[in-house]
């Protein structure tokens, strides 16, 4: 087994090429995405489940335990695509 010592994760970093425009305009376009998309499904867990918790239902809390499962999901599914390895050697 031989290890690959000649990529760009072997050098140096002083001796690495410097980043282009374009790596960091989507390097900060990747942050506003994701900070955004982390910021609205906050918002609607406050905005459209919290009111249910304190709703006396039964029906109400089953609202808001499928409601959190969904943003939950959705958080997940915003990390496993954001951090995917096409997308970070695509930044």
């Amino acid at each position: 087994m031989t290890v690959d010592t000649k990529g760009i994760h072997a050098t140096e970093i002083q001796d690495r090429p410097p980043r282009t425009w374009r790596q960091i305009a989507r390097a900060v376009v990747y942050f506003f995405v994701f900070n955004l998309a982390c910021s609205a499904m906050n918002a609607s867990q406050f905005v459209l489940f919290l009111p249910l918790r304190f709703l006396p239902f039964v029906p109400a809390k089953s609202l808001y335990n499928a409601g959190i499962r969904f943003s939950e999901g959705a958080f997940g599914t915003l990390l496993s695509k954001c951090l995917s390895p096409r997308l970070v050697g695509f930044l």
